[in-house]
């Protein structure tokens, strides 16, 4: 709720957002709001529809896994740094 007032330009749509969280809130069990707000906060994500998205999606638990993609460096099309050089 903090960041949120943070963010917000007015304090009246910081206002309305959190209340707006809070009314989704209602529905959920606590330890998925904690988890959602975390998850938000992570992301850097301040709106009530992503925090609705965030618990219809069921990604607040979700670990995002960074995959680096090495290309294959032996192919005759590939120069290398010598030929750079």
């Amino acid at each position: 709720m903090a960041r949120i007032l943070q963010v917000k330009p007015h304090p009246e749509m910081g206002f309305r957002s959190c209340m707006g969280i809070l009314q989704q809130a209602k529905n959920h069990d606590p330890a998925r709001i904690e988890a959602a707000s975390l998850r938000m906060l992570e992301l850097g994500l301040c709106r009530v529809k992503h925090f609705k998205a965030i618990l219809s999606n069921k990604t607040c638990n979700a670990v995002e896994t960074a995959t680096v993609l090495v290309p294959d460096n032996h192919h005759e099309n590939v120069r290398g740094q010598a030929y750079y050089e």
